[in-house]
């Protein structure tokens, strides 16, 4: 089997402080930091993963764009937006209207100026069992709104980026459906 080069960009969708940076983070370097810091502009990581295609072994880069969270930068985020293959939601389980703002503004800003490109929705904070306020009924009813241009409804995974709970799954699964994207999977 032949193995194949791919670079695709990724963007961290989500208000500020959901734990974007922290996802990259234990994604790229299998790290956590508790400390809060505000992602001012854009600022990118890269991984590489391997996704098994139909007739290739798939060597995917990924470069991930972590961007701020503040939701009046619309013109920022539109110039963000052009030109990338795909989008990792990002909600806080413990701040329910954290879902609601991807509802609201994040998917249909995404999906007004990148197309309906490939997307996961990392519901992150699960290792916060205690103070957990969102519930699965409310991140299944969100995403039965959105649907994908292959007309699939967008995967989520509960996760942890403190203890890296389906982390690395959620990637795993935005980087196959970038492949299929290109009709390789």
């Amino acid at each position: 089997m032949q193995t194949k080069s791919v670079i695709k960009s990724v963007i961290m969708l989500g208000d500020a402080a959901v734990g974007k940076t922290s996802l990259v983070r234990r994604f790229v370097v299998d790290q956590f930091d508790d400390s809060y810091i505000t992602t001012l502009g854009a600022k990118p990581m890269e991984k590489d993963i391997r996704v098994i295609g139909k007739d290739a072994i798939i060597e995917l880069r990924m470069i991930l764009w972590d961007i701020m969270g503040q939701k009046n930068y619309e013109r920022v985020h539109k110039d963000m937006f052009e030109g990338i293959n795909g989008g990792i939601l990002v909600c806080d389980l413990t701040k329910p209207e954290t879902l609601r703002s991807l509802g609201e503004y994040w998917i249909p800003t995404f999906f007004e100026y990148a197309g309906k490109v490939p997307m996961v929705l990392m519901a992150n904070k699960v290792d916060l069992k205690e103070e957990i306020k969102t519930d699965i009924k409310d991140i299944n009813a969100l995403l039965a709104s959105f649907q994908m241009k292959d007309g699939s409804h967008v995967p989520f995974y509960l996760t942890s980026a403190k203890t890296g709970e389906n982390v690395q799954v959620g990637f795993e699964k935005l980087g196959e459906l970038l492949i299929k994207d290109m009709g390789l999977l």
